[in-house]
């Protein structure tokens, strides 16, 4: 089940938890949040997660959990990223295992530098602890990995790999660009500290901002979406379609498959909708219910 969590550890969606009981929302922040510096607004929100194609798949019969990421940071501080998901995963044979997913990481405002921790619980027994370090060399041609943790291991990578967030804010500027796609390699810090993944993202026709959402009173399954962007305060915003496919680029093979596939709605203000986790025999989906907008000392970076 290790491969069922690589896509996590991608920095592409921004995830998060209520602050109080009655739902209260803040608006996204005004200004610097609508600009190319400050796409990614810092935040916090949860997705519920679930079997996608419950009729198609004989290796896992049910999934049942929910994922929380904050993300904060500006490109003065850097960006910290903590995950955690939790699900409940059910066999083809009905055996069930309480998986327990956490992510700590920290990225260079200049995406110089990318710090992780990851731990993996299976049935509250701690299976998996990797600690590790990325950096580039002062000419930025090599990217030297140092893992600490489970074992020492170094690693020398192509200087032009990106990390999570720098990942994340070039698909942004690329959509907003009006490219319809993006093909770079990433680091993640997935796979025991070395994941590296050679990515294609597809970039769907832009998506206009819903004008009276609020005012929506139908009960479609359009109509029923739409009101609950407009709770979650992302109705106001403009979006994007995308799909992204991650290869194992230690994989030789011509006609090679991806190691698996996201596909999301991705707002103008980094928060993504309609996630969609393809691992080829199964598929988790993940419905956006919860967001909060972190408050945050304003950047003087120009």
């Amino acid at each position: 089940m290790k491969k069922l969590f690589l896509g996590l550890f991608a920095g592409l969606f921004i995830w998060g938890l209520f602050a109080n009981a009655h739902r209260a929302f803040a608006l996204p922040p005004k200004g610097k949040a609508a600009s190319l510096k400050r796409i990614m607004v810092p935040h916090r929100a949860v997705y519920d997660l679930s079997l996608a194609n419950k009729h198609q798949t004989l290796s896992v019969s049910a999934i049942t959990g929910r994922l929380v990421f904050e993300f904060t940071g500006s490109p003065c501080t850097g960006y910290t990223q903590n995950m955690r998901m939790v699900t409940r995963i059910i066999d083809g044979k009905g055996q069930p295992t309480l998986l327990d997913v956490r992510s700590d990481s920290w990225e260079g405002g200049k995406h110089q530098k990318f710090r992780f921790v990851s731990r993996q619980f299976s049935n509250k027994k701690l299976q998996e602890y990797v600690v590790g370090l990325a950096k580039r060399d002062r000419k930025k041609s090599k990217l030297q990995v140092q893992i600490k943790n489970p074992d020492m291991v170094k690693l020398e990578l192509p200087g032009d790999v990106l990390f999570p967030v720098q990942h994340s804010l070039a698909l942004q500027r690329a959509a907003r660009e009006g490219q319809n796609h993006l093909d770079v390699r990433v680091y993640d810090g997935s796979e025991q500290g070395q994941g590296f993944y050679k990515t294609y993202s597809f970039i769907g026709r832009k998506l206009p901002a819903l004008k009276k959402a609020g005012a929506i009173k139908e009960k479609t399954r359009k109509a029923i979406k739409n009101k609950r962007l407009a709770v979650v305060g992302l109705s106001g915003l403009a979006s994007w379609p995308v799909a992204v496919s991650y290869f194992d680029i230690t994989d030789k093979n011509d006609d090679k498959t991806p190691v698996y596939e996201l596909s999301f709605r991705m707002f103008e203000n980094g928060v993504s909708s309609s996630m969609l986790m393809n691992y080829g025999h199964f598929a988790i989906s993940g419905r956006l219910g919860q967001v909060k907008y972190l408050r945050e000392k304003p950047c003087d970076q120009k």
